[in-house]
């Protein structure tokens, strides 16, 4: 979204494995350094944390909001806002998921993955995170159970989104992103497929 004369922010929700770094990176190059908030990939609870604790007059220097967070920074926001996302198919992102915990020294469950030799079948059956996209889309918490209930808050909630994208249709996301970014153009929504 280039700079233009709108005041309504951008939530980026990024959902994790979803093609969402890359899509960060085009939204970098779009905003000055000092319009963003950047909640941390690693840090991601501390850093969300200190973002919902931010008092309104901080929040509304802000133009782009982006990271690993659930629904719902837009009721603390003093000036509108619009969110965008893009979703993977779940058994690719579950996936994608095991192998960047289990490769990436820095993922908080590298070494515990390590050290109990978890298998792809260990971390889909044991992991809390089921169903990750629908929860962050629903403002539920990452490790509360994924409910009949959570899919409805996670459809009603895309109302408020002008970018729901798919990874396996990434060109066209983007393209999708590009045209709804117009400055005073209202966005629509798009939704590919289900939560």
């Amino acid at each position: 979204m280039p700079a233009g004369n709108t005041t309504e922010a951008l939530i980026f929700l990024h959902i994790p494995k979803s093609a969402g770094t890359t899509l960060n990176r085009l939204i970098e190059w779009e905003y000055s350094l000092f319009e963003m908030y950047s909640v941390d990939p690693v840090f991601f609870r501390w850093s969300r944390a200190r973002l919902w604790r931010l008092p309104k007059r901080r929040l509304q220097r802000f133009r782009v909001f982006k990271g690993h967070m659930p629904f719902g920074l837009h009721e603390l926001l003093p000036q509108s806002a619009t969110y965008s996302t893009v979703m993977r198919g779940a058994v690719e992102r579950v996936i994608s998921a095991y192998y960047f915990m289990s490769n990436y020294m820095l993922h908080p469950n590298y070494w515990k993955f390590r050290r109990e030799g978890w298998t792809l079948e260990d971390f889909v059956r044991r992991s809390p995170r089921e169903n990750v996209q629908t929860k962050m889309i629903a403002g539920a918490d990452y490790d509360a159970p994924c409910t009949a209930e959570t899919l409805l808050r996670a459809k009603e909630n895309l109302q408020h989104f002008s970018v729901v994208g798919l990874t396996e249709r990434f060109e066209e996301s983007l393209a999708l992103t590009a045209v709804n970014a117009r400055p005073n153009r209202r966005a629509q929504s798009l939704r590919y497929g289900t939560v």
